[in-house]
């Protein structure tokens, strides 16, 4: 899967996506309690698959991944796999780097999953943001839902959260957001 996800070639990631599948499939088949650790998919085949998809610009099958990834800690199947930071950032990044009109909706949505889960372990930093308004800059009125998302992570901030400070990287995100949608 490793060699896969590190491929150029059409199609690797699909294939990265299949195998790592069946060998979820195979863990279920086999139970719960099962001593066969070879096929047992861990937190860094999901990582691998997750940046494979991100790297693609494959937000749908990225945030795919981490549902699946949810799907397995819910039901205590594999505790290695609870999605933390890395994996929604991970997801949030696919989305930035896809070039579908909904991409920052979708980002965002995953932010605000991380914001209010409350989960200490799971709380946004400013790369999460500033990928959030990366992926506004391909919407039509994504400067304004960029400046929201500058304005939450300002508020939050001021609030006490300092690793979601606003940094240069946002600033000039922010303006990217605006040039590309022509806002004064």
């Amino acid at each position: 899967i490793y060699i896969l996800t590190k491929s150029t070639e059409p199609g690797s990631d699909q294939r990265a996506g299949e195998i790592l599948a069946d060998a979820i499939q195979k863990c279920e088949t086999a139970g719960r309690n099962s001593t066969v650790t070879d096929i047992v998919p861990g937190r860094t085949l999901f990582n691998l698959l997750m940046a494979a998809y991100s790297r693609g610009g494959e937000g749908a099958k990225a945030e795919a991944v981490l549902k699946e990834m949810k799907r397995h800690h819910d039901t205590s199947f594999n505790n290695d796999v609870k999605p933390e930071k890395i994996e929604y950032n991970t997801c949030i990044g696919a989305w930035a780097n896809t070039k579908k009109y909904d991409s920052g909706d979708r980002a965002a949505a995953l932010l605000n999953g991380m914001i209010e889960s409350g989960d200490d372990d799971l709380q946004p930093d400013s790369w999460s943001f500033n990928s959030v308004i990366v992926a506004y800059t391909r919407q039509k009125d994504g400067a304004e839902k960029a400046a929201g998302i500058l304005r939450l992570m300002n508020k939050l901030y001021l609030a006490g959260k300092y690793d979601v400070q606003p940094d240069n990287i946002s600033i000039s995100n922010m303006l990217a957001a605006m040039a590309k949608n022509r806002t004064p």
